[in-house]
């Protein structure tokens, strides 16, 4: 899929792309560094719209993966909560699917630090620098099992 979807309106389209971008990432053990590489390559695509949506969506789907960790690995949850107050109460809003509660503090997080200049988000360098520490810990055939079905979109077969 072409980076280029990120200029879409078509927001099932995008969380489709983030999630095989971030299924990459974690099944290739990404450090710190190639998340930021990751996020620096597609954030410029759609520059304001990523900081007023298409970042809350990345963030709120590697959220998803977190969350799928933690049902994997239950220790691995005080690990994630210890980074921050944010990760700590940002993943318990998405991991309870509360999208209002996960985009207010999201808001509140990234208020000061909106920029269209590709740096990243205070919340996407959180959460991207847990994913990096988790990725050394588990393989991706371990988190599928935990992850929303609506990232498996039904195959259909004639």
């Amino acid at each position: 899929m072409d980076n280029q979807v990120l200029k879409t309106d078509d927001y099932e389209l995008v969380q489709n792309f983030l999630v095989s971008q971030i299924t990459a990432q974690l099944h290739a053990g990404a450090d710190r560094q190639s998340w930021i590489r990751l996020i620096k390559e597609l954030r410029p695509i759609d520059r304001e719209q990523w900081a007023r949506q298409t970042g809350f969506l990345f963030d709120f789907t590697l959220g998803r993966f977190l969350c799928a960790i933690q049902e994997t690995v239950p220790e691995t949850l005080n690990f994630i909560h210890a980074g921050s107050e944010f990760l700590g109460d940002f993943l318990t809003a998405v991991a309870t699917q509360n999208y209002v509660a996960a985009e207010g503090l999201w808001n509140t997080k990234n208020a000061a630090h909106i920029s269209y200049d590709g740096s990243l988000l205070p919340s996407t360098a959180e959460l991207a620098e847990q994913a990096s520490a988790i990725s050394e810990i588990l393989t991706v055939q371990q988190l599928l099992p935990h992850l929303p079905p609506e990232f498996f979109p039904p195959n259909f077969v004639s």
